[in-house]
C-alpha cells in the first residue's frame, strides 16, 4: 500500500518541479542557510500529510546542522 502523500526536495533555484506531477509547497531558506535547509519542496497526494512530513524533515535538518555546528573543532 502506498502513502497518500510524496514528499520530494529538489535543489532548483527556481520555482518550477523537475518531474512532472508534483506541486509547489514551500521554498527553504536562502541558499547561504547554514543549515541547509534551502531549495525547493514539492509533493504529490495529500497536502496536510506532506507539510506535517516537512516539518519534521527541517526539524531533523536543523538538528543535525546544529550538533555539528556545536562541534569544538568546527
Amino acid at each position: 500500500m502506498s502513502k497518500p502523500y510524496e514528499l520530494q526536495h529538489f535543489h532548483t533555484p527556481h520555482f518550477s518541479p523537475t518531474a512532472e506531477g508534483w506541486t509547489y509547497i514551500e521554498f527553504g531558506h536562502a541558499h547561504n542557510d547554514s543549515r541547509c535547509t534551502g531549495g525547493a519542496w514539492y509533493y504529490k497526494g495529500d497536502k496536510a500529510l506532506a507539510l506535517k512530513e516537512l516539518e519534521k524533515r527541517k526539524e531533523q535538518q536543523r538538528k543535525a546542522a546544529d550538533d555539528y555546528y556545536a562541534r569544538p573543532w568546527v
